[in-house]
């Protein structure tokens, strides 16, 4: 069955053919990056409040492992709970990084 032109489609197309057809998108959207810019395919881009907001929680995450660790005299666990809490620090500083480096752009 043919359908009709337009939107990319050629005399003759079938249905099957247009649906195949690579679909576009809109690359100048900060969440949707070209995946060949990622360095990581499966990585979403992330905004600052977002990643203030995660690196805080990681930061409460891991104060409480320290404490369970702490409460059952379990080392490993106090140092994996200090390991994520800086996580969640440097992860709120990149948040207030990209908040500022936005707040220059938007000055310009």
């Amino acid at each position: 069955m043919c359908i009709s032109e337009g939107a990319g489609r050629r005399p003759g197309d079938t249905i099957a053919q247009v649906e195949q057809a690579p679909k576009e998108t809109d690359y100048g959207n900060e969440l949707e990056t070209a995946p060949f810019l990622r360095t990581n395919p499966k990585e979403t881009v992330m905004g600052s409040t977002t990643d203030k907001i995660k690196g805080t929680a990681n930061e409460v995450a891991g104060k409480a492992r320290q404490a369970f660790g702490k409460s059952i005299d379990n080392h490993e666990e106090q140092v994996k709970g200090s390991i994520q809490e800086a996580e969640g620090k440097a992860q709120v500083a990149k948040g207030e990084a990209k908040e500022a480096i936005k707040k220059i752009v938007d000055k310009a």
